[in-house]
């Protein structure tokens, strides 16, 4: 009988061990697990560093002409030829369109008879002047100063009157890519109707808004330079379309706002680049990469 109160005894502290050693197990298998739910890495909010060891940042950034010009007409008159090819480059200097030059012409004839006839009188009151001093006549108002006048007034609009038929064969102010042509042969046009416009090509600028944090390094990393140099030295910058591979094109920032906007939280920023290929368009999206200074050591 005592032995087997003795096996029982036995068999349930044995049980009693086993529950103690798996709630212990159970435990520490808890305690392992716990680093797998650490927080996400934020290494993408920094600033990218290619292996050249430098650190740049990158935003996005919208391409713009360096000038943009509408052809307008300073005269109206009937649109008769359109001269060039949609959608093509022309040349400064280069006959876009012309318009029925005959209204200009014959106000230009008639500022230049009314210049004669200024001329004519002028000569006739100089005789009369003339006349006068022989006679030795006092003369309080000389005659000749009322046609002097009008001979200056008739020689002001024959001026502006060969501007206007200037006019009527309309010029490419720069050279650059013309757009479509907003109205057709036929058309009667007024005074400072678009009749197309031009945008220049190269060099090309591109603009990017720069995030507060960023534009404080870039403002120290400037600010050092300065200190180096005798005068400050370009930032350069990196910009890449969508389709290209990493950053193959390379400007220098030209222009950086006086102000940030309270909006947004960022400052305008626009850099200068080549763009001989005719490959960046106004308009286009564009990747930029700038350099910004390495962060202290800790």
């Amino acid at each position: 009988m005592w032995h087997l109160a003795q096996r029982q005894f036995v068999v349930v502290a044995g049980a009693i061990a086993l529950t103690t050693v798996g709630l212990i197990l159970a435990g520490g298998e808890g305690r392992a697990q716990a680093p797998a739910r650490a927080p996400a890495s934020r290494a993408a909010l920094a600033p990218s560093a290619p292996p050249d060891g430098k650190q740049y940042a990158d935003f996005g950034g919208r391409i713009e002409a360096v000038q943009t010009i509408q052809v307008r007409l300073p005269v109206p008159g009937l649109l008769t030829k359109i001269c060039f090819r949609e959608g093509q480059e022309v040349r400064q200097g280069e006959l876009l369109f012309e318009v029925d030059p005959r209204a200009q012409q014959i106000a230009l004839d008639l500022a230049q008879a009314e210049l004669a006839r200024a001329h004519a009188d002028l000569k006739g009151a100089q005789a009369e002047l003339e006349r006068q001093k022989r006679l030795a006549t006092t003369i309080r108002v000389p005659p000749g100063a009322g046609a002097e006048a009008a001979v200056r007034a008739a020689e002001v609009k024959v001026q502006s009157a060969k501007l206007n038929l200037e006019s009527t064969r309309i010029t490419a102010p720069i050279s650059g890519h013309v757009g479509r042509a907003n109205l057709s042969a036929g058309n009667w046009v007024l005074p400072g109707t678009v009749l197309t416009t031009i945008v220049s090509e190269d060099p090309i600028h591109v603009y990017f808004d720069m995030d507060q944090r960023s534009y404080l390094q870039f403002s120290h990393q400037r600010r050092q330079a300065g200190r180096a140099a005798s005068a400050k030295p370009a930032i350069r910058v990196k910009v890449g379309l969508s389709t290209d591979k990493g950053f193959p094109h390379e400007g220098v920032v030209d222009f950086v706002d006086n102000k940030f906007d309270p909006k947004t939280g960022t400052i305008l920023i626009r850099a200068v680049l080549p763009n001989a290929d005719r490959q960046m368009l106004p308009g286009l999206f564009a990747r930029v990469r700038m350099p910004l200074e390495s962060p202290p050591a800790p």
